[in-house]
Parts: structure tokens; sequence; C-alpha cells
């Protein structure tokens, strides 16, 4: 972010993945689509899992080791990467990989440890590391998360990093479809994760050149607006700008939103499998949150508040069982298999179901 003088806050500099709101939600729909023994075994931690989906971020201050883990700047490396780490740092040296990005290996490594938690059917640190397995994903799917050009800095479209991850999906985020099916196994995670972030990065392209479109449809006058925020002025986004731009991208932030949930499931099916199906405790464990020192947490400058402007949103009727709607698909991409889905509250379900042409950027089963 930037402070101005005199109280004036300007917004659009802030660069955290998807925004607290989006990766909670990411997290908690993500139990919902797990086939019916894991979701038994989940079910009763969804509000640790919604909690904990924010710790990587929270963490940040006080760890210089874990921002590279949450982005990799693709279009920094050559366009063979070595997917394995070991070959990865024989060829690249660990500097590189630190000052670039680790997304993509660290999304293997917490897998991998993911599975022997399973095995050991350690309750806690299941738990936690589903939790932050779901936060890295998350960034995966942001295409801004995949480029050097992560906010814009490099073409002049500062703060469309906020934009696109955080300003859209809490604009609009309660409209959105979150009906993703039902969890299928990754037999190849690591070219799974691979595939996620390269997807993500075919993205960039678009996303900025929908910046640009918007920006220009409405004009420089009317981009932004200014609201009180307490003692300050700040200056944020018009819901005009907020419209054009979400138009102009097509349905890519549901489409990514909806990916995430679905892939997160995937995820956390996978490891359980991998790890040989263990029987999983039935008892309820206490779960010890980390404890982050506030000093050093992440203020969103939207509203002062250190844990995001949205909180979590609060389910009213959980295990309601609607149908799957139909979604578009694309050649060479299996779309998500159609199933009924125990899934969470009546709003998400005002909107109208979608058309098979609603969205450019369809779900792609991996």
């Amino acid at each position: 972010m930037t402070k101005g003088v005199g109280g004036l806050l300007l917004l659009g500099e802030v660069a955290l993945a998807w925004g607290f709101w989006a990766h909670r939600r990411i997290n908690r729909l993500a139990v919902f689509a797990l086939p019916e023994t894991l979701f038994a075994f989940y079910r009763p931690y969804v509000e640790y899992l919604t909690r904990a989906a924010t710790k990587p971020d929270e963490r940040r201050g006080l760890f210089p080791e874990e921002a590279p883990r949450h982005y990799i700047d693709l279009d920094q490396y050559p366009a063979e990467v070595p997917h394995t780490w070991a070959e990865a740092v024989a060829q690249l040296g660990e500097d590189s990989l630190q000052q670039h990005g680790l997304l993509p290996w660290h999304l293997e490594k917490v897998f991998w440890e993911l599975v022997e938690a399973f095995r050991q059917r350690a309750t806690p640190r299941i738990l936690k590391l589903s939790a932050e397995i779901g936060h890295y994903l998350g960034d995966a799917h942001v295409p801004l998360h995949t480029t050097a050009n992560y906010n814009g800095q490099l073409t002049g479209q500062h703060g469309i990093h906020a934009l696109w991850e955080s300003f859209l999906p809490e604009q609009y985020g309660e409209s959105y479809d979150y009906w993703v099916g039902s969890a299928r196994l990754w037999r190849a995670p690591r070219d799974s994760f691979w595939h996620i972030i390269n997807e993500s990065h075919r993205l960039v392209p678009l996303v900025l050149e929908a910046e640009r479109e918007a920006t220009q449809r409405v004009g420089e006058g009317r981009k932004f607006t200014y609201r009180p925020r307490g003692q300050q002025t700040v200056r944020t986004y018009s819901e005009a700008f907020l419209a054009a731009y979400h138009a102009q991208l097509g349905g890519m932030v549901e489409q990514c939103l909806r990916q995430a949930i679905y892939r997160l499931a995937c995820v956390w099916y996978s490891a359980w499998h991998k790890a040989g199906q263990p029987p999983l405790p039935t008892d309820l464990s206490p779960v010890e949150e980390e404890e982050i020192p506030s000093d050093s947490l992440w203020t969103d400058p939207r509203c002062g508040v250190s844990m995001g402007c949205l909180g979590p949103f609060t389910p009213r009727d959980y295990l309601t069982a609607q149908p799957y709607p139909a979604i578009p698909t694309i050649p060479g991409l299996q779309s998500i298999p159609r199933r009924s889905l125990l899934y969470e509250p009546k709003r998400l379900r005002r909107q109208p179901r979608r058309s098979a042409t609603h969205s450019t950027y369809p779900i792609a089963l991996l």
C-alpha cells in the first residue's frame, strides 16, 4: 500500500494471495467435495481449517523464507523448468530459486508431508498441513502469482494484484456457483501441480489486457472513488470499474476459485490414498493453533483489520443435497464428474444455474 498525506490512504498496492476471504472459503468448501470417508474425518474440524487457511500469509512478516513459497516468477525461468527440486537446484541454483519463487516445489513438499501425517494417523498434523497446502494451492490458482509482473508494476497497472484476487471475489463472490462435484484421485501430484502453475500463467496476459480494456471503458476519472474509513479517507476502486473488469474477465475469477476448491479436495483425498487409506481417528482431537504476534500481522488497509475486512461466512444450513449443475467443457479436458453434493448454505443458491455457455474458463479434471 501507499500512504498519502492528510489522512488520505491510497489502495491498490496490496499484494497478498487471494485475500483472506477467498482463502478461507477455498479451505472450507473443499471439505464438502470429499468422499464420505474423508468427509466424516474433516467435517468436525471445518472451523479450524477455515481459520488456519491464512496462517502462511500471517507469518510472512516473521520468517523471510516464507514469502517465496507463495509464488513462482515463471517468466524468469527457462522454458523447460526442472520439475524435481534436486534437478532445479543443480541447474538453476538455490539462490535463484529463492529469488524467483518456490511454489510448485513447496506444494509437492507439503503434499508428501501430508501423506506421512496420514500414515502416522497424526490428526493435529494432518489438519495443520491440510490447511496450509490449501493456502499454497489457492495461490497457485492466482495468475499473478506466476509472473514477475505480479502487481502490474512492469506495465503501468499498479494495484492489479489486489484488484483481481481480493476486490473482485469479495465484491462478487457471494453470487458465484461453488458446486464442484466429488474429489478424484491424482496419480501424479507433481505433474498436477505444474499443470496448475502453467494453466494460471497462461491467463496472465488476459488478466492484464482485461484491466486495460475495463479502464478504457470506464475512464480514468471514474476508475476510483473515495470512501471514509474511520479517521481516514480511502481511495479505492469504484463499483463501475469493478463491474467492468469483472465482466471483461468473463468468469475467470469464479472459475479459478472453483478449481482451487475442487483440486484441494483432490489433494487431500490423494494424500490419504497414497498413505494407504489408513482408518482415521473418529474421536475429536484438540488442535493447537499457531500463535502469530499481532505486531507482525499484515493489516488490510481497506478496513485496518489484521485478519482481512471480510471474515469467514457463517453457514446456516449444512448438509443440503443439491444436484450438480452443468458446466462447459473444452477439447482435451475432462469435466468434473457430476453428482449430488453435500454442501453449505442457502445463500449460495440464490443465483440461477449457469448455462453451458456461462464461462470461458471451465474447470478441468487433472
